[in-house]
């Protein structure tokens, strides 16, 4: 028995931990939130002093006085962490809220975020002064949609997947608007003429000037409806992921993530930085370093295995690859 409860101690120890530290914030909170609206500094906040939502004021004067006391306050404070703590796990979103909510009082003015005033300006939407959670989860809403872009306004029944359905509503829309002698084709003039266009269709224009010999099976020059149709059937087949007949943003933004992720990756390369190199050392264009050329000198004979006094991309790249590190960016 006695082991069973020193087994237990532990757990019972981090539980009242817990406890007291919700305790803790709870007061901590209702205290912020008396000092911020209690204007005169008397302790209680009356209702010429209160400058925040009627209703939320109604809330917590529970006697119904027309002030609002600590005691008052400590309890919607109370209310709000339990409900927290019941909700269990907290997303990001709700913990970035939490964290620069200070007060508790549910928005976060420009002092607890301590932002330059013309970029809180920006984030606060509704322009009240204060940060409310509704405005930063709209925030981070329009973020996805910058990120995932076109898929957004393709994702018609707002389910964040595209359906095969939905994306193929993008080669009706590309059709009708570049096809402009109504003739049910796209030729490489019709593609050329892009000032007018929105943002998108010029990138789909760009884009399928650059592939048209490839989609044009036939060699006519010009691009009928079902050669538009393969191509934009390969490129769904090729997002969506997992094959379940959807591209979801989650697809979207993880292959976004992906080609950022090879971009730096080739920018951090063996390969790149060796071609980065010899473009700058190499002055006369022989394709060889010499060793007035190299600014590193003492590195300069361990590379040229050959001793033939130069440096050649093969030399300086086994060289790197066998201390498994990069040439130097610059010379």
């Amino acid at each position: 028995m006695k082991t069973r409860m020193l087994l237990f101690l532990p757990i019972a120890l981090f539980l009242v931990a817990s406890d007291l530290r919700a305790q803790d914030r709870v007061e901590a909170r209702a205290q912020k939130f008396l000092l911020r609206h209690d204007r005169n500094q008397d302790g209680v906040i009356t209702a010429d002093e209160w400058k925040g939502p009627q209703r939320l004021f109604e809330k917590i004067d529970k006697n119904g006085d027309g002030k609002l006391v600590l005691e008052e306050i400590q309890v919607l404070m109370a209310k709000r962490e339990k409900k927290h703590r019941q909700k269990g796990k907290k997303s990001r979103l709700a913990a970035f809220f939490q964290r620069y909510d200070k007060d508790g009082d549910g928005r976060i003015s420009p002092q607890e975020l301590d932002l330059p005033p013309v970029l809180f300006e920006r984030l606060d939407l509704n322009g009240d002064g204060y940060l409310t959670f509704r405005e930063i989860k709209k925030l981070k809403e329009l973020q996805i949609r910058k990120k995932v872009g076109i898929l957004y306004h393709l994702d018609t029944n707002k389910d964040k997947k595209v359906s095969q359905k939905e994306w193929l509503a993008l080669l009706d829309f590309t059709l009708k608007k570049l096809d402009k002698n109504g003739d049910g084709f796209l030729t490489k003039d019709e593609l050329k003429k892009r000032k007018k266009l929105h943002w998108m269709l010029k990138n789909a224009a760009r884009q399928l000037k650059r592939a048209f010999s490839h989609i044009d099976q036939d060699g006519d020059q010009r691009l009928s409806r079902e050669e538009l149709r393969k191509i934009y059937l390969k490129i769904f087949q090729e997002q969506d992921k997992n094959h379940d007949g959807f591209i979801s943003f989650h697809e979207a933004l993880l292959a976004k993530r992906g080609r950022k992720h090879r971009k730096m990756k080739g920018e951090h390369s063996l390969e790149f930085r060796v071609r980065i190199l010899f473009e700058r050392a190499d002055k006369d264009g022989d394709g060889r370093i010499s060793k007035e050329e190299y600014a590193h000198k003492e590195e300069f004979d361990k590379i040229d295995k050959n001793r033939d006094g130069y440096l050649t991309p093969n030399e300086v790249a086994q060289f790197y690859l066998k201390r498994s590190s990069l040439p130097p960016s610059s010379n």
